[in-house]
């Protein structure tokens, strides 16, 4: 019985790499702060704080007044590997 609870359970559990693929799949290489929380599932203010504490690394462009705060790629990753684990 255990052996088809687990056998059952890696068919319902897809693969935490697969999961981050789905979701960073068509993304560019610098994605908006806006776009990198609703893939987290965490809020703005989350990520700016993470970003103020040294936990995110971002980048800012001057394009705008403020500037537009941009997450790397990579980072979302590390992220996602980070959450799921």
């Amino acid at each position: 019985m255990k052996r088809v609870v687990a056998r059952v359970t890696a068919l319902l559990v897809p693969d935490e790499e697969a999961i981050i693929a789905d979701v960073l799949e068509g993304l560019p290489g610098l994605v908006p702060l806006s776009r990198a929380a609703k893939a987290l599932g965490v809020s703005t203010c989350t990520l700016r704080r993470w970003a103020a504490d040294g936990k995110l690394k971002v980048a800012k462009t001057k394009r705008v007044k403020g500037g537009l705060t941009l997450v790397p790629r990579l980072e979302l990753q590390r992220l996602m590997r980070w959450m799921l684990s």
